[in-house]
């Protein structure tokens, strides 16, 4: 990835990231220098002559996360050298979604799937196509060689059936 695609990530997506660094440290460290430090980072991996970024969000959101870190090390360096790796972490936000919210979405792909194995083959072919292949409607009329309005009304009842299921439960 070129440096103008990473430079209009950095741009774009700035004042998430500043918003980010404030929420998982607590407002311990100053988050804009945080974010500028994560660009000094990018931009200096690109002048060595280092490996492309080819995800510049994913990339940006984990360096400041990393230099959160690094910044609580420090800190809890000079206040206490007692202060233990687990301890330090358990103070970050966690990304992760709640063991609820896991199980949930869990129950909701087992729901999701028992009714698509309820479609007829073709119907519950085409829908994964489309959905999950990310193929176009005329690809996908080519493969079972049928029009693209058949096909179109094929992935429609599809999903109506899916969509009740979900919500039947």
């Amino acid at each position: 990835m070129t440096k103008d695609k990473v430079f209009e990530a950095y741009l774009k997506h700035r004042a998430a990231l500043i918003d980010y660094a404030g929420r998982i440290s607590d407002g311990t460290v100053d988050a804009e220098d945080i974010v500028q430090e994560a660009w000094a980072k990018a931009d200096g991996l690109r002048q060595r002559g280092g490996s492309s970024i080819d995800q510049p969000l994913f990339y940006f959101y984990r360096i400041v996360r990393n230099l959160v870190i690094t910044g609580y090390r420090r800190a809890v360096k000079f206040e206490d050298q007692s202060v233990t790796a687990e301890s330090l972490y358990d103070t970050l936000a966690d990304d992760r979604p709640s063991p609820e919210v896991e199980i949930a979405g869990r129950e909701q792909i087992e729901r999701l799937q028992a009714a698509m194995n309820e479609l007829p083959e073709r119907t519950r072919i085409a829908l994964e196509m489309y959905k999950l292949g990310g193929c176009k409607l005329v690809e996908i009329a080519g493969f079972f060689d049928m029009t693209v309005p058949a096909v179109h009304a094929m992935i429609v009842r599809g999903l109506r059936h899916c969509r009740r299921r979900l919500d039947e439960d």
